[in-house]
């Protein structure tokens, strides 16, 4: 199966260590990292918690350090600029894998190993836009913004 090709693992009983997932959609974005509350699929976090900007291989060490010394599940925010669009922020299971495989994962940044066989991919969420007025539809179809 192409890398392309590969599924998003959105199951309950996903576990990190056994996948290797294909990061490679995500490793030009900048990062926000927080420690997520709530629903993990949902985008709420603890603001006084936030850091970054992060780069790939930083946001890969802050959640892998946040995870193994404190015991904290990270929320992964997608920095942008467009306040028209919904905040992405990485699935719970891409999260928990980024959490287990942390070492292996700057590892592998390093040593640029190109022969990997994954068998998933990241999974990226939206986040619901009815909660930020910025993104809410008014009543003829349009945003606040149009």
């Amino acid at each position: 199966m192409s890398d392309e090709n590969l599924p998003v693992n959105k199951s309950k009983d996903f576990v990190g260590e056994w996948e290797k997932m294909n990061l490679d959609e995500i490793k030009e974005g900048s990062f926000l990292v927080a420690i997520g509350t709530g629903d993990r699929e949902k985008s709420k976090f603890l603001s006084s918690t936030v850091r970054g900007p992060y780069d790939y291989f930083e946001m890969i060490e802050e959640v892998g350090y946040m995870w193994e010394q404190e015991q904290h599940h990270a929320k992964i925010i997608f920095m942008n600029q467009e306040r028209d669009k919904p905040n992405k922020f990485l699935d719970e299971n891409t999260t928990d894998y980024i959490e287990a495989n942390w070492q292996d994962l700057a590892a592998e940044i390093l040593l640029e190993d190109d022969k990997i066989e994954y068998t998933c991919r990241a999974g990226i969420n939206l986040n619901d836009a009815s909660e930020d007025p910025r993104t809410a539809e008014a009543d003829d179809g349009t945003t606040e913004q149009d």
